[in-house]
């Protein structure tokens, strides 16, 4: 379990080498609002409903490569020292840092986003009447982490922690037991196999408080949209989305007074050695070094959308997506709730995950495990709704809110509020500015800029969710977000709108 921790944070941040509700949608991160400004495949996640628009450049398809964005936040920690300490993830930990990390990270807030759309393509047919369509296919990641101050201990100083007040030195079983007095120097640490307690708490206790929701998929999306009623002066569409969804790692613990919720499933690229519990875990499969991580769970999701467009100007739209679930039927494991007598690790040596791994959830862990055959999980459902309003050709602005509807790994602890828009000066560029509050992050304002060529055949772009970082000591995010193979091409046809379907 204490594994589990710390994977979905780095691993994010590796992959990323981090409230996201803009999806990777990198033309509306520089605005935080998305609802009802997002297009063509960008609308997948969205809402599908958007398809049912023409869009701005009137071309016919739609596609782009690689584009995406990814975010990290800590509540206490200021921009400078978030990005050293996580960039330098390889450094070995002195019993120093471990000390400042377990004090840095109780009882405050870390957040890790990553949605990284590796292909996509839409074809728009909303001059023939037939709407429009669109596939992607995307990885996100999500982490969100609140440790209570002794899972932040153990986590980081291992059998140091303050929790453990006796020391066992030299032999893993027979050696000299001596007082955790705090001050021991380093020639005796470095001595040190076991830590134990001589009054023992169940782990429920030890890590009341304790939350942390992590996951890793990857989706094949099909999303289709089309006007439903129109007349000359408004439109109403309406759109579905389907995806099939991957799963790679997941992680689900919330540790409260009246729950004890601990359990993961990880892919086996990762390595991990499980110990006894993996013998009779009948979701079990032995460790690979595959270069694309294999998928440990499978499942479907469906979006939902609907839209309304009055004279080119006012857009009101709506959307409930991710609905639906995964069921992860490889390496699921389950935290039993047992009483924590000792501990045969030293805690985290370094910030790579991928080395570290084994010390925080293998077979010299905490927690003790039981193997479980398959574990159903909610995708992280959500509703969102949004308005905006196009002042001039070239200035657009608007609102979004963003709620989750279940607590599902993914999810966003409270609602997201955003304003935002979008200026063009000129036909080749257009920047954007908006300001977000909400969900695991503290209110930022984004910022991005655009560049058009071709007459709306190339679009490139960077953008990041949090300009305000820059401004204050702590509560950083490091923010960015980019698209430089996005393109439109084939013109469609001018015909007089449809009154009614």
């Amino acid at each position: 379990m204490k594994r589990v921790l710390l994977a979905g944070a780095f691993v994010a941040v590796a992959m990323a080498s981090t409230a996201q509700i803009e999806r990777s949608a990198f033309t509306s991160t520089g605005r935080g609002v998305a609802t009802t400004f997002v297009g063509d495949y960008q609308s997948i996640g969205i809402n599908p409903a958007n398809l049912a628009w023409t869009n701005p450049q009137n071309k016919r398809v739609s596609f782009g490569l690689v584009e995406g964005g990814a975010s990290l936040y800590s509540e206490v920690l200021a921009r400078d020292e978030l990005r050293t300490r996580f960039i330098g993830f390889e450094d070995d930990l002195t019993v120093a840092d471990k000390q400042r990390f377990a004090r840095d990270f109780a009882n405050s807030q870390l957040s890790a986003d990553v949605d990284m759309q590796l292909i996509g393509v839409a074809v728009d047919f909303n001059d023939r009447k037939w709407g429009g369509a669109a596939v992607s296919v995307r990885d996100r990641i999500h982490f969100n982490s609140n440790l209570n101050t002794q899972a932040a201990e153990i986590l980081f100083m291992g059998w140091n922690a303050d929790y453990f007040d006796l020391l066992r030195l030299d032999d893993r079983d027979n050696g000299p037991l001596i007082a955790n007095t705090g001050t021991l120097s380093q020639d005796t640490l470095d001595r040190v196999v076991q830590g134990i307690s001589t009054n023992p708490d169940l782990a429920s206790q030890i890590f009341d408080g304790t939350r942390i929701k992590s996951v890793w998929y990857r989706e094949f999306n099909f999303a289709y949209g089309r006007e439903v009623v129109s007349t000359e002066d408004w439109v109403i569409g309406a759109g579905v989305g389907l995806k099939y969804v991957q799963g790679i790692a997941f992680l689900d613990i919330d540790v409260g007074p009246a729950d004890y919720r601990a359990i993961s499933a990880t892919t086996p690229t990762f390595g991990i050695d499980y110990g006894n519990a993996a013998i009779n875990n009948p979701s079990a499969i032995p460790g690979n070094d595959n270069t694309l991580p294999s998928t440990v769970g499978s499942g479907f999701g469906i979006d939902l959308g609907a839209n309304f467009k009055f004279k080119d100007k006012l857009r009101v739209g709506v959307a409930v997506n991710d609905i639906g679930s995964v069921n992860w039927s490889g390496n699921v494991y389950r935290a039993i709730d047992t009483l924590v007598f000792d501990l045969r690790n030293d805690g985290a040596n370094s910030l790579n995950v991928l080395a570290e791994i084994e010390q925080f959830n293998g077979k010299d862990g905490a927690f003790k495990q039981e193997g479980v055959a398959s574990q159903r999980l909610a995708l992280p459902t959500h509703f969102r709704m949004g308005a905006s309003y196009m002042l001039r050709d070239n200035l657009h602005l608007g609102a979004d809110f963003f709620m989750s509807l279940n607590d599902a790994p993914g999810s966003f602890q409270s609602p997201i509020w955003g304003v935002g828009g979008d200026y063009a000066p000129l036909k080749w560029v257009r920047f954007s500015l908006g300001f977000l509050s909400g969900g695991n992050y503290a209110a930022r304002i984004p910022v991005g800029i655009t560049f058009i060529a071709g007459n709306g055949t190339w679009e490139a772009g960077v953008a990041s969710r949090d300009l305000v970082t820059y401004l204050r000591g702590d509560g950083a995010t490091l923010s960015a977000s980019f698209g430089f193979l996005r393109f439109h091409v084939g013109n469609t046809e001018t015909v007089p709108a449809a009154t009614l379907y």
